[in-house]
């Protein structure tokens, strides 16, 4: 997909996030800080700041256990590029339990008709869905990055939503 159909994606993404009842219910949102291929949900958590609503992005504390923790968001000018060059709150950010979380938006490379969900292979966001309370998980993907059915193995987590454009 090419930059100027994945920008035109992306908002039509947002837009439907924004109108789903559970995001405009929640008053704690987790995201991610998206890369260059993946949707563009920036527009959606500044909204989600301009609700006041607090937003969460996550840093690696360590790859090896795949372990994330989640820092409070207020502005792109804080974040810092981290593991594999994402970028990340800086680590004296207040940290933000994952019990707080009313909402949580999670990258995919793929997601399937059951709303199984293909990451990147750490597994990072398998122990995320599994260990928070998230009254709602949504998956942002483009409609190229859905499927039939993806290989599912024990400690794999699948989510509430998956919005595509």
């Amino acid at each position: 997909m090419g930059a100027p159909a994945r920008v035109q994606a992306s908002a039509v993404i947002c837009e439907k996030i924004k109108n789903l009842p559970q995001y405009q219910a929640a008053t704690c949102i987790a995201a991610f800080a998206p890369m260059a291929e993946e949707v563009d949900i920036w527009p959606l958590i500044e909204d989600s700041l301009l609700q006041n609503k607090t937003v969460a992005l996550p840093r690696v504390v360590s790859a090896k256990q795949r372990q994330l923790s989640f820092h409070q968001y207020s502005t792109r000018a804080e974040l810092t590029n981290g593991y594999m060059g994402i970028l990340e709150p800086a680590v004296e950010k207040k940290i933000i339990s994952w019990q707080s979380f009313d909402f949580i938006i999670v990258p995919a490379v793929a997601i399937a008709k059951n709303k199984k969900r293909l990451g990147y292979g750490g597994g990072f966001y398998d122990k995320v869905l599994t260990d928070c309370n998230a009254i709602c998980s949504c998956a942002a993907v483009f409609r190229c990055q859905r499927t039939e059915t993806l290989p599912c193995e024990k400690h794999d987590q699948f989510v509430f939503f998956a919005i595509s454009e």
